[in-house]
This record gives C-alpha cells, sequence and structure tokens, in this order.
C-alpha cells in the first residue's frame, strides 16, 4: 500500500478527530468553569490545525503536548502548531483538497 492511499484510508479519522473537537468547543467548553485557554491559538484550535496539517498521528501527538503546556501557572504565548512540528521534525501531510 502507498503512503498516499494510507494517508487517504485516514481522511475519515482525522475528520472525526476535527468533528470531536468541534464538538468540544461547542457543547462541553461553554459549561466549564475553568476559563479561557491562555494559548493563542486556544488549545482546540491548535489540535484542530495540527491535524489538518499534519495529519491524525501526529497531531494528536502536537495535540498532546500542548495540552500537558496549559496549566493554571502556564500565562500561554503565542505557540503555533509548526513551532513544535519543527522541533519534532514533522512535515506537512499533503491534502486531498
Amino acid at each position: 500500500m502507498t503512503l498516499r492511499k494510507i494517508i487517504t484510508n485516514l481522511l475519515p479519522v482525522r475528520s472525526l478527530l476535527i468533528f470531536l473537537i468541534k464538538l468540544y468547543q461547542k457543547a462541553i467548553n461553554p459549561l466549564t468553569i475553568s476559563g479561557k485557554c491562555p494559548f493563542s491559538p486556544t488549545c482546540s484550535n491548535y489540535s484542530i490545525e495540527s491535524i489538518q496539517k499534519y495529519g491524525s498521528f501526529k497531531g494528536v501527538v502536537l495535540s498532546i503536548f500542548r495540552i500537558v503546556r496549559c496549566n493554571p501557572f502556564n500565562k500561554g504565548f503565542y505557540d503555533p502548531p509548526e513551532n513544535w512540528a519543527t522541533k519534532l521534525k514533522f512535515k506537512k501531510v499533503k491534502s486531498n483538497g
């Protein structure tokens, strides 16, 4: 199986992950009392962007790294997915449209 076919087969997983994050943004996040995410982009938007740019697996890895860094003691800052993707030598996934 070629890499392109593998990536194409993973697109439903990518779509499901993004759907679940958007569901969290609309249904669960407004109910939390923790306030707003100190980072820019927010952790959930960071996760969506990471999954779109780097695929399901690497996007989830980047998302986990971000969520671990997000805590009450961190003041937050501008932290796009490219910062960590570069450090981890992740390459962008070509999208099919």
